[in-house]
């Protein structure tokens, strides 16, 4: 049998494998998209718009910020609306709840019509208030500055919630309908400085927000893109979106098999072009699962955030024993500093850790760098015993360094 018979037997074959294609690059996305989580988003606009106008010209808001949790190395906590207002930063948790709702034993509860039961939400005000807390904390380890007041919010954007046992004493709770109540609450702090104010942005900016998916039947799925699936050419920190188009029609695809094209468009501007392989696919990651996609049913994906910091990779470095040699300044982007940065006589404004037997554990940098207040640090019995009332887990504690001996030898004295 020769070549040209070959061709002519595997013929019917490979057209009815580029047609089994074609059908799969116009299906439905893999993704579900609820009308809920659209509703969700119109809420938070809407609240966002709401604390803008209390404020003009005077109030930025970002929606759905993924803070990082210094604690884990991928973890993040979404905040729906974060408002830097002139006196004090707001973090928003927005719930488009209807009914009545309740907290029972430390839940927040909707209840539901019609002998339906309830649905449990779990502890929103504990989240939310980790969520603040962890902001707090980068800001203190980006600035060696205590970050200016940082307040957690609940606010029901529908406008027919009723709040129930719980929730109608609560002073950090909300109806949209009566957040001119937030201008009152915030008109007694001391207003954020300018230095300060321009650091919570380049954070917020540098935190980001979700990836995003736009699919060819219209739908579209916020998510994280894992890096190791991004196509031949696609990288985080250069690229800000890459399209995917199928070169040829209906027709032209299944006599001639598929053939897609890759448009990279830089966070520079500038665009290029690649072939891609029809086969490609990529994994999005959605609230912890992974979801397998071919890159075929995708138009667009875009990227929300720059990647894993690298204060995280430093800190994940040093948790194994090793040394994180990549460097930049403490005011530069991303900036990790060393142990040998921490000079005697320096002052830092850490995160106080815990209390433990020996003393006050502080966090100096996000990047996992700590020091101990040794309990002879404080004069009396009565001295430590109002320090452990005073310097809460999560709250600032402003230090000096007493000697430093390399690596998990640092001592502090604790400033009042």
């Amino acid at each position: 049998m020769d070549d040209g018979e070959k061709r002519a037997k595997l013929g019917p074959l490979r057209i009815f494998e580029n047609f089994r294609w074609y059908k799969s690059s116009i299906g439905p996305s893999p993704v579900q998209h609820r009308d809920a989580d659209k509703a969700a988003e119109i809420a938070e606009e809407e609240v966002a718009k709401a604390i803008s106008e209390l404020f003009p010209d005077r109030c930025s808001t970002h929606l759905r910020t993924r803070v990082p949790n210094p604690d884990s190395f991928r973890r993040k906590g979404e905040i729906d609306v974060i408002a830097l207002c002139p006196n004090a930063i707001l973090v928003i948790e927005v719930k488009n709840f209807s009914g009545r709702v309740e907290i029972e034993d430390g839940s927040l509860v909707q209840r539901r019509r019609r002998g339906r039961g309830k649905l449990d939400h779990g502890d929103v005000f504990g989240k939310n208030s980790e969520k603040a807390s962890d902001l707090g904390r980068i800001f203190r380890s980006k600035t060696d500055r205590e970050a200016p007041e940082i307040l957690p919010l609940l606010v029901f954007a529908n406008r027919s919630v009723i709040r129930g046992v719980g929730l109608e004493s609560r002073s950090d709770t909300f109806l949209i309908d009566e957040l001119e109540g937030v201008k009152e609450m915030l008109a007694g702090l001391e207003e954020i400085n300018e230095e300060d104010s321009e650091a919570l942005k380049e954070m917020i900016s540098e935190f980001g927000t979700w990836d995003e998916a736009i699919f060819k039947d219209g739908g579209s799925s916020k998510c994280d893109l894992l890096e190791t699936s991004l196509p031949a050419g696609v990288f985080r920190k250069k690229s800000s979106e890459f399209r995917v188009v199928s070169e040829r029609g209906p027709l032209g695809t299944i006599l001639l098999g598929p053939r897609l094209s890759l448009s990279i468009i830089g966070r520079d501007g500038r665009t290029s072009e690649s072939v891609l392989e029809p086969r490609s696919r990529i994994t999005l990651l959605l609230h912890g699962e992974r979801v397998d996609s071919p890159l075929s049913v995708v138009s667009r994906a875009s990227f929300g955030h720059e990647g894993i910091p690298r204060w995280r990779k430093a800190k994940a470095s040093r948790r194994k024993g090793g040394k994180y040699k990549r460097r930049t300044g403490k005011s530069g982007k991303g900036g990790v500093r060393r142990w040998k940065d921490f000079k005697v006589g320096m002052e830092v404004e850490g995160t106080a850790l815990k209390w433990i037997p020996d003393g006050l554990l502080v966090e100096l940098d996000a990047s996992g760098i700590k020091g101990l207040v040794h309990i002879s640090n404080f004069e009396t019995e009565m001295a430590l015993l109002m320090a452990k009332q005073l310097i809460r887990e999560g709250s600032g504690a402003r230090v000096r360094i007493k000697s430093n001996r390399g690596p998990g030898k640092i001592r502090l004295d604790h400033l009042d």
